[in-house]
Order: C-alpha cells, then structure tokens, then sequence
C-alpha cells in the first residue's frame, strides 16, 4: 500500500537538499561535533508542539551539561532526515510513526510498543540512529465529537461511533477524506459510514463544529482547539493509525561523544501525557505565550530543573 505521507516526503526532501545546501555554504554544515569547539546541533520544526518540546530538551540540556548547544529550526522531517544522515544537526524531535511511515515503511504494525522497538532496531541498523526514549504523549490521527454527542451517544471508542455515524454529520478535510490510510481505512476496519460528509478546509473544521454544523471532526490528538471548545477525542480502540508517539532522534556518534546526552533527555520519558501536551498548546497558541516560556514553566512544575 502506498501512502501520501511518503510522496509528501520524498518532494520534500528535494527541497530539503535544496536548503541543506545553502545552510552548508553559510556555515551550518560543519559536519561531526569536536569535542573542543563544535556545539551539539539540536533541531526542531517551526510549528507549536515541536517548537515546545524542542525547547524542553534544550533547557534540559542546557540546564544540566555543560555541552554547547545550538538550536537549529528546520520546516520539516525530511529537511531533518536529510541533515541528521549528513551530520549536518545531531538530535531532533519528532514522533515513532514519522520515522516509521516515511523513512523505514508500513509493515501493518499498530501496537505502540511494537512500532517504538521496530524503529529503534531498524534506524540503528541502517543508519546509525538511535531513538530515545518516549516521553509519554502522541499526536495522531484522530476524531473528536460535540460533548453533547459523545454524551448522548456514549461514545468513547471509534467501535462506538461507528455504530452510531449514519446518524452524525463529520467536517473533514480533503486529504483526510481521500487519503487510503485516513478515512478509507475507518470505513474498512470499522465499517464506519457517515450519514453526512461535509468537505472544509483545514482551518474550517473547528469553527464548523463550533458552530454546531458538524457532530464530528477529524484532528490530531493535541491540536489547541480540543481543549479551547471542549471536544471529546474518541479512542482508536482497533487501532488502525499507526501511534506517532513522541521521540526524539540522534546520532550514535553523538551519543558515544556525550553520554550525558541519552541521560539527561531519558529524564523527560513518561512525563508529558495528551492532557499536558494540549494545554501547552492552548498557551502557546490560543493564549498568545511563547514556547520557551511555556517548556520552562513545565520543567519547573515536574521538578526537571530549578525554578
């Protein structure tokens, strides 16, 4: 089966060849760190969730290594694939099932715990990569209803809506509703058929269930607006996305350098659950804070550094 998150990031890995390039010729691309001068180049993505948790492990490491560090901000997870295989950063955030759709390939796998071991052994294998430990939340594919619809309904499973969708009204995107592995996929592992279909843009669906002209929408786990509206996020309880767990990557080379490294950061596993991960982007996005203060504020609650 072939999946659009691997077309989207095999063109957008030409692109990241394309800025890698140029990061080179402007002094990014310095290759390895040397243990005397060269800092550990810890990159995230440009978008709330990754700006967040990239700021909690460069205060972690900050906090507690004396290794140098520099924050390098990439658009996307083929730019970084492309400059973690090239030495050119050495440890970044993103999720299991990022590495294991677009880079390794969909082997059917579903459980959390299988998919984490699958994509540690395989990227250290081929690659040299080491994945980190998980640190306790995912952002998937996912659907959320109306409280009064998951109330009515008592719906907590994606088993119990499917039961009851004829009767629903679902707001989705495009993408969601056309992709093999989004919708097509409810409708062949839950038999999942809506008695109404409305197709908005992306940054139409909250503001269409808001308004009560959607009983469902599709979304991802940790969007801000869930908490912002109230909206109940049903279980995938068949499992049929893969969980995009949140890791972070780095290079074993990096690692053999500064142990300290792996330590520091396993100090973060377990310790952001949906919830948490949600409300910091409520801060962020909804209340207009800005993601260092956000990460900093979390540490402190959780005892990771000194207020």
């Amino acid at each position: 089966m072939m999946f659009t998150r691997k077309n989207r990031f095999m063109k957008t890995l030409i692109a990241g060849v394309m800025v890698l390039s140029l990061l080179a010729m402007g002094g990014f691309g310095c290759g390895a760190p040397d243990v005397d001068d060269d800092p550990v180049k810890l990159s995230y993505q440009t978008w709330t969730e990754a700006m967040i948790v990239g700021e909690m492990f460069h205060i972690m490491l900050t906090e507690h290594t004396d290794i140098p560090i520099e924050v390098v901000e990439l658009e996307s997870f083929a730019i970084q694939w492309e400059a973690i295989t090239n030495d050119e950063i050495d440890l970044m955030g993103t999720y299991t099932s990022t590495g294991y759709m677009t880079v390794l390939g969909d082997t059917g796998l579903r459980d959390p715990e299988e998919v984490y071991d699958y994509v540690k052994e395989e990227l250290k294998d081929q690659y040299d990569i080491v994945v980190l430990d998980r640190i306790g939340f995912y952002n998937n594919y996912d659907l959320a209803v109306r409280p009064e619809i998951a109330e009515e309904y008592g719906l907590e499973t994606y088993s119990d809506l499917a039961e009851v969708a004829g009767e629903l009204t679902i707001a989705a995107d495009v993408n969601f509703l056309d992709r093999e592995d989004t919708y097509p996929l409810l409708q062949e592992m839950y038999g999942m058929e809506f008695g109404d279909i409305k197709t908005v843009g992306v940054t139409l669906k909250y503001p269409t269930i808001a308004e009560g002209e959607a009983d469902v929408i599709n979304n991802y786990t940790t969007d801000a607006q869930i908490q912002e509206l109230g909206l109940v996020v049903l279980e995938d309880d068949l499992n049929a996305f893969p969980p995009y767990d949140k890791v972070s990557f780095a290079r074993a080379e990096v690692l053999d350098m500064y142990p300290e490294i792996e330590e520091v950061m396993g100090r973060l596993a377990g310790m952001i659950d949906t919830d948490e991960m949600v409300a910091m982007n409520y801060a962020v996005e909804i209340e207009e804070k800005q993601p260092a203060d956000v990460a900093r504020d979390f540490l402190i609650e959780k005892g990771l550094i000194d207020g």
